[in-house]
């Protein structure tokens, strides 16, 4: 990679964007670099809108302030679902943050240096965390899920800053399709990269896997499928039947007499220490009778919960927040907020998902699969700080343009 010019206002933003990611990928990196976690995010901001005040003009943000304006209000009168401000400034803290790292890259990357300093730093610096928390994974199989629970986390204290982020395994599975399709593309053709980015794949997926983050599991595994035998550049009726081929492989695979072995064979190579194992006992349970028990049980009530109380006052917000559970982003903001008032936080991931695909050359389809993947985990989980807001309003894309990168580029 040709050298960045660090002399000028966009030198300085590299320079500023790598500290912030290894704030944000490395948890051991404040203990040596103390700055209050309160203070990164602002000072990344200020700085970005000091060099670059044009991005904040930017629709994507513009929505976004819009729709923390919103929430700033409902805080005001006492709304239990934003009973804390926390909850009102810290996505706007992190959504702006990925916001800013992409609307940069779109408006002046032209060079990929940016996306390649970027991609690089994020692989190394998971790479690094996912190498540190093998020995602690052996000796204590949970500690990832545990660790960062508010129930566990006091006790966990000395592991922490040596322990990938548990939000950080709910973000990796997002760039999982464009490293599958990567892979796919130099298969054959660069025997070096290829091998590179699979040993990269296998070992990113690896430290999924072992975080018992089942949700992120089946998200990755997903979109390693999807990425590398659905590796098309764009939609035609030809790469249609794929589609439709998925779609039916997905219901087959939804039916008992399919899914009871394969669970069972999924199993043979889990620890009965992991809660992932419990939790293919309660889908079994499920699939087999029906009924649903454990944590299972408890998601399907939360679900259930949140629509219910959209479908009594769609579009202007329930009048019962406080039975709201917080496990779902999508479904509690459209039960809180209703429809109308939920549409400038909408708008934010419209106008970028276009800006990103726009800009994308054979990546189009791939972001398109992380994209949904995305929507998918924010409609079945609630919002995982960096992990939800960096890898999908930017790290994502980033790797997208890698990708058009990388295949554009023969040498």
């Amino acid at each position: 990679m040709r050298s960045i010019n660090l002399f000028n206002k966009h030198g300085i933003f590299c320079i500023v964007s790598t500290w912030f990611i290894l704030t944000q990928t490395l948890p051991f990196f404040n203990v040596y670099v103390p700055v209050s976690p309160v203070l990164i995010y602002p000072i990344f901001l200020a700085i970005g809108f000091i060099l670059f005040p044009e991005l904040f003009e930017k629709k994507t943000i513009k929505y976004q302030f819009f729709y923390v304006l919103i929430a700033f209000f409902f805080f005001l009168l006492g709304n239990p679902f934003y009973g804390q401000i926390g909850r009102v400034t810290t996505p706007l803290l992190l959504m702006t943050a990925g916001l800013v790292i992409i609307e940069y890259t779109l408006k002046y990357d032209l060079d990929y240096k940016y996306t390649r300093l970027v991609v690089y730093t994020v692989i190394l610096t998971n790479i690094i965390m996912t190498i540190l928390s093998y020995p602690q994974i052996l000796a204590f199989p949970n500690i990832i899920r545990y660790a960062f629970s508010s129930a566990y986390s006091d006790k966990y204290m000395n592991e922490i800053p040596w322990l990938i982020q548990y939000e950080t395994c709910h973000g990796l599975p997002l760039l999982f399709a464009p490293l599958a399709f990567l892979c796919r593309r130099l298969f054959h053709k660069r025997v070096f990269l290829f091998w590179l980015f699979l040993l990269i794949a296998f070992v990113l997926f690896g430290i999924v896997y072992l975080s018992n983050a089942t949700t992120a599991l089946i998200l990755a595994s997903l979109m390693i499928i999807l990425g590398y035998f659905f590796d098309y550049e764009e939609i035609n009726r030809k790469n249609a039947y794929g589609v439709i081929f998925i779609f039916l492989l997905g219901l087959l695979l939804t039916s008992k007499t399919v899914m009871i072995p394969i669970l069972d064979g999924v199993q043979t190579v889990m620890d009965e220490r992991w809660s992932n194992y419990h939790k293919i006992e309660e889908l079994k349970t499920n699939l087999l009778t029906g009924e649903s028990e454990g944590d299972l049980e408890e998601r399907e009530d939360m679900y259930t919960s949140s629509l219910m109380l959209f479908g009594e006052s769609p579009f202007i917000g329930t009048s019962k927040p406080e039975k709201l559970t917080h496990h779902s982003f999508f479904l509690d903001r459209l039960a809180c907020l209703g429809i109308f008032l939920v549409i400038p936080l909408a708008l934010v991931f419209v106008y970028n998902y276009k800006s990103v695909f726009k800009g994308l050359v054979h990546a189009k389809i791939v972001y398109m699969y992380g994209f949904f993947g995305w929507m998918l985990l924010l409609t079945l989980k609630a919002d995982f700080g960096q992990g939800s807001w960096l890898y999908g309003f930017a790290f994502l894309p980033l790797f997208c343009r890698y990708v058009d990168y990388t295949i554009d580029n023969k040498k």
